[in-house]
């Protein structure tokens, strides 16, 4: 059953997939680190899998922007990201990384929606999971596309979807350019 075990899907979008691909698919961190990120997401609960998924992502799109800047001096690019500076928060990258076109328009709205995920999850005492209100309320709301690979998000459980969700944008936003061509949105 797909359903119950994403892993068989998501062997199909393996970074290791795109090493081949060109050499100007440049990779912002290494197969370890995407590796120990994976186990993460599989291994942790559901409001930890959140919150490390944001983090990753937060990470990455922070050395992305700030390879971006080569201007000014050290002191300079290091208040870009410090608690005051404009890079301070997972939104206003999302949002930066959308006007550098780092992200389309899919990528900008997905990773907003998971900054409310993981608002949701993190700003609630009760135990959190991924059920039918968070997948009404948030996953349903993705517009990712897997078009290549064949996914349908709804046809997985809302974790899943999550865990495909997370996967999918960790190998996008590991690579310098997004190896997908499609930009049609998946059907929920």
């Amino acid at each position: 059953n797909v359903a119950a075990d994403p892993r068989k899907s998501i062997e199909r979008l393996s970074f290791r997939q795109f090493e081949i691909v060109s050499p100007e698919y440049s990779e912002v961190v290494t197969n370890e680190i995407a590796n120990a990120f994976m186990q993460e997401l599989f291994d942790e609960g559901d409001r930890s899998a959140v919150i490390v998924t944001q983090s990753f992502f937060d990470e990455l799109l922070l050395t992305k922007l700030m390879s971006r800047f080569s201007s000014g001096n050290s002191r300079a690019r290091q208040n870009l990201k410090s608690m005051n500076g404009p890079l301070a928060t997972f939104s206003a990258r999302v949002d930066l990384a959308f006007c550098l076109g780092i992200l389309n328009e899919s990528g900008w709205s997905d990773l907003h929606v998971l900054r409310k995920i993981r608002n949701y999850s993190a700003h609630n005492w009760q135990k959190f999971h991924f059920g039918k209100e968070v997948e009404k309320q948030y996953l349903s709301k993705l517009c990712c596309y897997f078009n290549p690979y064949e996914l349908r998000l709804a046809e997985y459980t809302p974790r899943a979807q999550f865990q495909l969700f997370a996967t999918y944008y960790a190998l996008i936003l590991n690579l310098d350019k997004d190896p997908v061509q499609s930009t049609t949105a998946i059907s929920n």
